[in-house]
């Protein structure tokens, strides 16, 4: 979670605005700290779940983020999610 974080940190000072509107990036940091805590509680089901909407959050661009940034953030999350730890499915992009 930390890696995608910073990744998120890292395009939201790349990407602040899209076509001139602001972004928001803060729904999806928020998603990664939810994401966070409940894994060190050992909450698998809510790891999953927060996921698959984080996931969906990417694919949709909610909040105004820019495309490329999405795409990124899409490619670098489905490299370092345990998907398999986690029994979450790979998400089709």
């Amino acid at each position: 979670m930390d890696e995608l974080s910073g990744s998120v940190n890292f395009y939201k000072s790349k990407y602040p605005t899209t076509n001139d509107v602001p972004a928001n990036w803060e729904p999806y940091l928020s998603e990664l700290n939810l994401m966070k805590k409940a894994s060190i509680r050992g909450d698998q089901q809510t790891v999953r779940t927060k996921m698959g909407m984080w996931f969906k959050m990417l694919k949709n661009r909610d909040y105004g983020i820019n495309p490329k940034a999405a795409d990124e953030l899409f490619r670098i999350a489905v490299l370092t999610t345990p998907f398999d730890e986690y029994k979450i499915a790979v998400p089709a992009q």
